[in-house]
């Protein structure tokens, strides 16, 4: 999640603050990641890669970087016209200086949300690619592989099952409401009431 974070935030600074062709490039490619399930191109991508750990983390990483470049373009464009911004690139304040001191601080937040929710949707697809034999290596303990090698016995032991199944619930369920908080929390608007 976190070098997707940082590919997301780079692109979507770059597509958001120069425009132009680079936004149409970066946002046409993301376009185009975005016309496949994020788990079907994961899926594809390990298919061809090979199960490994190594791959499993590549494939996850290409495809959950659009949902943050997206978000950061979208924000950028937003910020870039404030007068803050405007006011240290009237004062000579070069684009990385503009992007490091006046805008990504203010996306820190949006961003801390968004790596919780996409954490929670990495879990659920390492989970379906071990359940299906193509993330870890078969002897490594993923709660995916331990699903699939509990489904043989479900009916004589079901606890070999129930137990990664509840865990990865739970985590995704404590995932998914941390991020609802730290948005409701971290909420501007929320200080105004």
């Amino acid at each position: 999640v976190t070098v997707s974070l940082i590919l997301g935030l780079i692109l979507g600074s770059l597509a958001g603050f120069w425009g132009g062709w680079m936004d149409l490039i970066i946002m046409r490619g993301i376009d185009m990641l975005y016309a496949f399930p994020n788990f079907l191109l994961a899926l594809g991508l390990i298919a061809v890669l090979g199960p490994s750990i190594k791959n499993l983390i590549i494939a996850m990483c290409i495809t959950s970087w659009t949902g943050f470049a997206r978000l950061v373009r979208g924000e950028v464009l937003h910020l870039r016209e404030r007068e803050y911004v405007q006011s240290a690139r009237a004062l000579g304040a070069g684009v990385l200086r503009q992007l490091t001191t006046h805008i990504w601080p203010n996306l820190v937040g949006i961003l801390l949300v968004q790596a919780t929710f996409t954490m929670a949707a990495t879990i659920i697809a390492e989970s379906g690619l071990s359940f299906l034999g193509l993330g870890a290596p078969p002897e490594t303990p993923t709660w995916g592989a331990l699903l699939s090698s509990g489904r043989r016995i479900l009916f004589e032991a079901p606890h070999v099952s129930l137990f990664p199944g509840l865990c990865i619930v739970l985590l995704v369920l404590g995932f998914n409401l941390f991020g609802d908080g730290l948005r409701d929390y971290l909420d501007p608007r929320r200080n105004q009431l």
